[in-house]
């Protein structure tokens, strides 16, 4: 009979904060390669260890592309850092982030953090039993510029409706379908801006020969009584790229467009009641004393009556000068 054997949790290194970071990506594929750019591009912060990747010969491209070495193996990539970016195929995600951890790493894997919720569940509790070793996920809409604007304009629980759609074709045959490579990245969006758990209601898609979901559409429900509708197409006809967002409170509605980015409020006054009441409380602050900006005083009713008035008579003077002259007799 064998006794069970107590492994104590990794032993985490102390990273010295005077120092750029050293960070091996694993990985090297399209978000590889992206991730490597940006740790070249800030000497300062980042030092990019290392590149490993199945192919060796993709990690020598971008090693020597960004000036890194390539690590031959997992084991040397995770040996030459203080911290991991994962940017390997989603199927993959799980045991490389597990050894990653096992080794006293500090990890951020692409999203999702796995191929099924399942293992993603055992990735948490590892890392959380770990304590000193981090695990973040790269769901990096949370940092588009309309987003962090709404995190910081929007009352969490003011929020009534939110709809994103996101629509572009998928660069590359995958066995996962839309709402794994697209719609996690809105179901994260849709739980963070609410700050509220999200419920499961109804989906309903299309799904290629392979069984995946090409598009799909998902309606569900905040614990915070939030209306969310996500909407993902992989394979549109037209091929043409869209993010999206619509977030809806009581009194306003804010359209966002993550890829250029623009975000534009708009008022969701349904009548003049709130207008006129506004108006009200203005003029009797006026009469107590105040004198909001909003309010209209006599001279400028003056001079909107005026310019009116100037307008109306180039007008009506355009129009006598157009009219057909009669003959004379």
């Amino acid at each position: 009979m064998h006794s069970a054997v107590y492994l104590p949790p990794p032993r985490i290194g102390r990273v010295d904060a005077s120092r750029p970071l050293r960070i091996s990506v694993i990985g090297a594929g399209a978000m590889g390669r992206r991730h490597a750019r940006v740790l070249a591009s800030r000497p300062s912060s980042f030092s990019l260890a290392s590149v490993m990747d199945v192919d060796g010969a993709t990690a020598d491209d971008v090693a020597e592309l960004y000036g890194a070495r390539r690590a031959a193996t997992e084991i040397d990539a995770l040996a030459s850092a203080d911290a991991i970016i994962v940017s390997t195929p989603i199927r993959a995600h799980a045991d490389t982030v597990r050894r990653a951890l096992a080794s006293g790493k500090h990890v951020l894997v692409e999203k999702p953090i796995a191929a099924s919720a399942r293992e993603a569940a055992v990735l948490v509790a590892l890392a959380e039993s770990y304590g000193a070793a981090r695990l973040f996920v790269g769901h990096s809409e949370r940092f588009n510029p309309v987003v962090r604007a709404l995190a910081r304009l929007v009352e969490p629980s003011s929020v009534r409706a939110l709809e994103l759609r996101r629509v572009g074709a998928r660069p590359s045959p995958r066995e996962e379908g839309a709402l794994l490579n697209l719609g996690v990245h809105d179901l994260d969006l849709a739980a963070y801006l609410t700050r509220s758990p999200l419920g499961f209601g109804h989906a309903a898609g299309e799904r290629d020969g392979s069984g995946a979901e090409e598009r799909a559409h998902v309606l569900t429900r905040t614990e915070s009584g939030a209306t969310v509708h996500i909407y993902v197409d992989q394979r549109p006809a037209d091929g043409i790229r869209r993010r999206t967002i619509a977030l809806a409170t009581r009194t306003h509605v804010w359209h966002g467009d993550l890829l250029t980015p623009s975000l534009v409020r708009t008022c969701r006054v349904t009548s003049s009641h709130e207008t006129i009441l506004a108006q009200t409380l203005a003029f009797t602050l006026a009469i107590h004393g105040g004198m909001p900006s909003e309010i209209a005083t006599a001279r400028d009713g003056l001079m909107a009556l005026r310019s009116a008035e100037r307008a109306a008579r180039q007008v009506q003077a355009a129009r006598l000068e157009n009219l057909p002259r009669r003959p004379r007799s």
